[in-house]
């Protein structure tokens, strides 16, 4: 009797052991890269389990897996987004090591460069790191939840919407310091209707300040657009193009209105996009938008002032064919 009651409780502590999952990401010539997103997603249904950012060595270890079959996927700004074939993980204390993984530049077809000096990519503060997409080739032609996914230590979860910072579900999410009050579903829909072209940096802070009126623990995710420090009406637009496995544009233009004391900014993004996404799901998307955020900014002394921010987002058509 006393045999079979530790056999019992020995099976009952293999049960609980839980595996890790690690490896090294190198670029073409071998050199470790750094910030990387890794996210460990569900074979079945391409939903997240967890996610980390590579060191500086380009290493990355995800620990306490549970019994199941998963796939890596790994995304950074400037190279291919990378997955893996499905992989099992049987539930004992296994350390399963992949093969050093090796990302491919996102290269894009660029005219006559000019080179000026630039704040680098990437900046990383004490409160988190911060992405600077203002004159960034790497974000040409894409959208703002197209550069948000690949910005490091994010996830986007598209099966529900959801967006994960360093693994946390429920981020927070402000533009230009402001919270941003709309269901996660309008939120993705705003950011995949607006132009990277439009943002001037996105802050990731993962322990924001306290001047940040922040809802919930997992962070905050600022969206900071850009903004003319001329006084008077002026604007920009942006027009791109490819094709690929399908055609893909994006029209956007900005207006801008500033007096000493009034600021009124709007924005109009049209984005036609029938390309392929790679989520085991074979098929094609034609998803028009309009938005508009308005932002009105009321000085009434020298020596404070008043903010009002009025997004307001209209989806007026959406078509979505059956998959082919």
């Amino acid at each position: 009797m006393k045999t079979l009651s530790i056999s019992l409780l020995f099976i009952c502590l293999l049960q609980g052991v839980k595996a890790q999952v690690s490896g090294r990401v190198t670029t073409a010539n071998g050199q470790p890269l750094a910030y990387v997103t890794v996210s460990l997603i569900k074979a079945a249904d391409s939903s997240s389990v967890k996610s980390m950012l590579t060191t500086e060595e380009g290493a990355y270890s995800i620990a306490d897996v549970p019994a199941g079959n998963y796939r890596l996927k790994l995304s950074s700004m400037g190279y291919q987004t990378w997955s893996s074939s499905p992989f099992k993980i049987s539930g004992n204390k296994e350390a399963k090591y992949l093969a050093v993984i090796v990302m491919k530049e996102d290269t894009r077809q660029l005219g006559e460069v000019v080179v000026k000096a630039s704040k680098p990519l990437y900046q990383q503060r004490s409160d988190g790191l911060v992405v600077n997409v203002e004159n960034s080739v790497l974000t040409k032609g894409s959208t703002a939840l197209e550069v948000l996914e690949r910005s490091p230590g994010v996830a986007i979860d598209h099966r529900d919407n959801g967006i994960l910072l360093n693994g946390k579900s429920g981020a927070t999410i402000m533009i230009n310091g402001k919270l941003v009050r709309m269901p996660l579903a309008q939120v993705t829909n705003l950011l995949n209707g607006t132009s990277a072209d439009n943002i001037e940096k996105i802050e990731l802070l993962s322990t924001p300040p306290s001047g940040y009126d922040a809802e919930g623990s997992a962070g905050i995710i600022n969206i900071v657009m850009k903004k003319s420090k001329k006084q008077g009406t002026n604007g920009s637009y942006s027009l791109t193009g490819g094709y690929g496995m399908g055609e893909k544009g994006t029209a956007s233009f900005n207006l801008n209105h500033n007096t000493k004391n009034i600021n009124l900014y709007g924005s109009y993004t049209f984005q036609h996009d029938r390309t392929y996404t790679d989520l085991f799901i074979t098929g094609s998307q034609y998803m028009p938008f309009i938005g508009v955020m308005p932002r009105l900014n009321f000085t009434p002394k020298p020596n404070g002032s008043a903010i009002i921010i009025m997004p307001i987002w209209v989806q007026i058509l959406s078509w979505m064919p059956k998959p082919r």
